[in-house]
């Protein structure tokens, strides 16, 4: 059994007929349909985490202002209350002061 002369090896030839340039268009349109289709894909993930980001920030901005807000309750309730414990004191003194008094009579 011999084997034709076409199916021994490739052959090149200059010439372009039409199954080519079908072939050629095939491959340009599956190749850019990828980029496109890609390009579309990256884009939506990047607007959705786009989205994300945002709603982390003005939560994180929300957690900033409690902290303050807090902060600033915290300084209000220390200083009335060494405000207070300073009263309290002053009143003990004035206390031992006139048990003392009373004490000499």
């Amino acid at each position: 059994m011999s084997v034709p002369e076409t199916a021994k090896g490739i052959r090149f030839s200059p010439e372009i007929q039409l199954g080519h340039v079908l072939q050629a268009i095939v491959m340009l349109v599956a190749v850019g349909g990828w980029a496109i289709a890609g390009y579309m894909s990256i884009d939506k993930q990047l607007a959705t985490q786009a989205a994300e980001m945002a709603l982390i920030k003005q939560r994180l901005s929300l957690q900033e202002r409690a902290t303050v807000e807090t902060n600033e309750q915290v300084r209000a309730m220390a200083a009335e209350t060494r405000a207070v414990a300073g009263k309290i004191s002053d009143q003990i003194a004035d206390l031992r002061t006139l048990v003392a008094g009373q004490g000499r009579k």
